[in-house]
């Protein structure tokens, strides 16, 4: 019984900080893009719009790999969906 009053209260507290925890989705994604534009060389032929793209499924990929998914269900993600903040959320796994 003891057991079972601590780890609630451990899954209680948790909730809260990371509830509380700063919303860092707007660096988080500029530090993406960053990353992305260096690892990225346009090629011959390739037009801006698919060189456009390229950086942004490696904006998406790097997104992952710090813990967001995307989640288009935002208002705010209307436009430019893999390079917005307010497309991404944090990962619940």
């Amino acid at each position: 019984m003891l057991f079972f009053a601590r780890a609630l209260l451990l899954a209680t507290v948790a909730t809260f900080v990371v509830a509380c925890s700063p919303d860092n989705r707007q660096a988080d994604v500029k530090a993406c893009i960053a990353s992305s534009q260096k690892e990225t060389a346009r090629t011959v032929g390739q037009s801006a719009e698919e060189f456009h793209d390229q950086i942004g499924a490696l904006v998406v990929d790097c997104m992952k790999e710090a813990g967001y998914r995307h989640d288009m269900s935002s208002e705010q993600c209307i436009d430019d969906v893999d390079y917005n903040p307010a497309c991404y959320v944090r990962r619940r796994d």
